[in-house]
């Protein structure tokens, strides 16, 4: 199929099918609006020193990437193609689950292939695959305008060792829910500092339980999942501290991780603002709890926003709002975990300087906002995200994210993170559970991290 034909194809997908890229009542992204940024992905003058396939040869590069409903993935791929005869680039559709799709992604590294050339990675992932060297460096990729585009955490959180190795592609990350009519009855400020939040989250919660016993100050996820280890995180890096010392071992055995261990083992029995079940409480959990108006705060991802404004399963539509997390009484900025998916280019791809440019596309103004329209996730970029088209939407979330942006951080880049992580997290929900203090929960996962490196 020629170049002609492609673009006749994707006017009428423009006209039909990419309406649903506009947002609610009509974004105009149409699919020739994206042929043209593919064709000015062209930026970049680095090349690679690894063995380059020739200009003047066609080649079609294979990008991994998790299986999503909107269409707005391949669609995307299909205007990259149509402005990029010489380049063409095949969307090998992974399993929607984490677990599943490093499975397979994994088979297919360990085995030297030199496809997917470029692939999405868990946020949790590139200092694993760095580590293998399954991932290639991309500093000689990055120019300084491209850093400037975008949020400074899309960069920091593909680090490893010093090097960069994944660029953020969409964001999740954590913040503060909080119900707008109920901090206006009570007459209460949107909480900056973690005393903020408790003193808010009592006040509310005394006035309300006089009607409502089910009613709780503050919910968040302390289940033994990965939640209860980002949540510390959040906490510990509102009080300034890090999960990383000098030399790049995980140290949680510090001042600030153990006040971030007792404030939240305090939430639920000091100051007993959480629910007493809160050593069972998954994601899901703490936001049928806010639906229900059974709670005043809240910490959660950024899929709980549609979930809590769906009139279909919430009661408090309209009535809830969100912040960054508070931080400790210094005044600095809360800091919010990242979540969601990078990109990266595999280390035995044999065209990697073409796979840059399709980075470099998929991280574009245009790209990023099909993107942020086609499947409501948070852009990397903030020109996308002041876009009148997002700061318009309808239910305002795009307008609100910005402030949490601003502030957040990603997991520590870690060989072996999944098994650093899982290490912690049945030690810190012993404490949540009120089976261990918390400094003795720390200690346990301190000892228990500290195996694993040394091993």
């Amino acid at each position: 199929m020629d170049d002609q034909e492609m673009r006749a194809i994707l006017g009428r997908l423009s006209r039909r099918e990419l309406l649903k890229w506009g947002l609610y009542a009509g974004a105009g992204m149409s699919a020739l609006d994206l042929i043209e940024a593919c064709g000015g992905s062209n930026t970049s003058s680095s090349t690679s020193s690894q063995a380059q396939t020739p200009a003047d040869k066609t080649v079609q590069l294979v990008y991994a990437a998790p299986q999503e409903d909107s269409g707005t993935t391949v669609k995307l791929v299909v205007a990259w193609n149509a402005s990029n005869p010489k380049t063409q680039v095949k969307y090998q559709q992974m399993p929607r689950t984490s677990a599943d799709f490093h499975t397979q992604l994994v088979s297919s590294l360990t085995a030297n292939s030199p496809t997917p050339d470029v692939t999405d990675v868990d946020v949790i992932w590139p200092g694993e695959f760095a580590a293998a060297k399954w991932i290639m460096p991309l500093d000689q990729y990055v120019t300084d305008s491209l850093k400037k585009s975008l949020f400074g955490s899309a960069i920091t959180a593909g680090q490893y060792k010093g090097k960069l190795y994944a660029i953020q592609r969409w964001y999740d990350s954590g913040q503060l829910y909080y119900r707008t009519d109920l901090l206006q009855k009570y007459a209460v400020a949107v909480p900056k500092t973690m005393d903020d939040l408790v003193s808010a989250a009592k006040k509310i919660q005394g006035g309300e339980q006089a009607s409502n016993s089910n009613f709780s100050g503050f919910v968040w996820e302390g289940a033994k999942i990965e939640a209860v280890f980002d949540e510390w995180l959040e906490w510990l890096w509102g009080m300034g501290g890090d999960v990383l010392d000098k030399n790049g071992k995980v140290k949680l055995d510090t001042t600030q991780g153990r006040k971030a261990l007792q404030f939240m083992y305090d939430t639920v029995y000091s100051e007993k603002i959480s629910p007493p079940g809160t050593s069972t409480s998954a994601p899901a959990d703490a936001i049928s709890r806010m639906q229900n108006g059974n709670a005043a705060f809240m910490r959660n991802w950024q899929f709980a926003w549609n979930l809590v404004q769906d009139p279909r399963q919430s009661k408090v539509v309209g009535k809830v709002s969100m912040a960054p997390l508070p931080s400790d009484s210094s005044g600095r900025p809360g800091v919010g975990c990242t979540g969601g998916w990078m990109l990266a280019i595999n280390a035995k791809s044999t065209a990697p300087d073409r796979a840059w440019k399709f980075v470099e596309y998929m991280l574009g103004q245009k790209a990023q906002l099909a993107m942020a329209t086609g499947q409501s996730v948070s852009p990397v970029r903030q020109d996308v995200l002041n876009d009148p088209q997002l700061q318009s939407a309808a239910n305002g979330f795009f307008k609100l994210i910005g402030a949490v942006l601003k502030n957040v951080k990603g997991r520590p880049q870690l060989r072996n993170y999944t098994e650093i992580s899982t290490a912690i997290q049945p030690e810190f929900n012993s404490v949540i559970a009120n089976q261990k203090k918390p400094a003795d929960g720390i200690k346990s996962a301190q000892a228990a991290i500290d195996s694993i490196q040394s091993a």
